[in-house]
């Protein structure tokens, strides 16, 4: 088996370090090295990665030319096996903190963002925010099952076929509410025999004209597993529209950007 100098000097770093090789792959091209702790190291003709004990990545570095940088990533664990640190060799890193049952619980970047969770007696995840102002909060049954997840734009609701629920016996409601002589508002809900919503729309008649200034989308999934409602939060839907309008301008040749 052939070597490249980028592998013989890999080679040679890593016999000064206590390694042997143990294996030669002509099919791969990798070289195989271990040292008794049981680190193990795979070199390829253009990068080679270091491994401890369990199997893990540690150190990776691409084969880079004369005068330039070396390229690497690096990472560590602890002693339960959970990734707590990671870095490149362009100065970004990642930092990762768990709880006692190795539930990840914070993620923090060098770019300044971060992540944080929780998590219900059980182990499931309940709650959910990131630096971006984004949260998350899901609630269970007594099954364990997620029923409920809500955050800033949508709530999701899932229904089990043990819970005795139906979409037979659809009914339809209406409410008017009178906004001044031209126009009106019209609620219009459906809803099955067990009085579980499933469609609302908020509508607005103007001079002849219907539009809905909110609408909730109550989506169902088989019944022989879960239905899933969801239900969109009217800012996002009208960021949609607005965006949507936008691009409709821009087609005809009339936004200025």
């Amino acid at each position: 088996m052939e070597t490249n100098e980028f592998q013989k000097r890999i080679i040679q770093e890593f016999v000064q370090r206590g390694f042997q090789i143990q294996i030669l792959k002509d099919d791969t091209n990798m070289i195989y090295m271990n040292n008794p702790v049981g680190m193990t190291v795979e070199i390829y003709p253009e990068r080679y990665l270091v491994f401890n004990a369990k199997y893990k990545s540690i150190f990776e570095e691409n084969k880079t030319e004369s005068g330039e940088k070396r390229s690497w990533k690096k990472k560590k664990y602890d002693r339960n096996g959970n990734l707590t640190h990671s870095e490149t060799s362009n100065g970004e890193w990642d930092d990762y903190f768990y709880d006692k049952k190795d539930q990840l619980i914070k993620h923090m970047s060098s770019n300044g963002r971060w992540e944080e969770y929780s998590y219900t007696d059980f182990g499931e995840q309940s709650y959910y925010t990131n630096s971006s102002g984004f949260w998350e909060r899901c609630e269970y049954d007594e099954k364990h099952r997620l029923i409920h997840k809500y955050n800033s734009d949508f709530h999701w609701r899932y229904i089990f076929p043990d819970m005795g629920i139906d979409i037979d016996g659809i009914k339809t409601k209406y409410t008017k509410i009178r906004v001044n002589k031209e126009s009106y508002r019209l609620n219009k809900s459906r809803f099955n025999n067990y009085h579980v919503l499933l469609t609302t729309g908020l509508m607005t008649e103007e001079l002849g004209k219907k539009t809905f200034s909110k609408l909730e989308l109550y989506l169902y999934e088989s019944l022989s597993e879960v239905m899933r409602i969801e239900e969109k939060a009217e800012a996002s839907r009208q960021k949609a529209i607005l965006e949507a309008k936008k691009k409709e301008r821009r087609r005809r040749g009339l936004w200025d950007d």
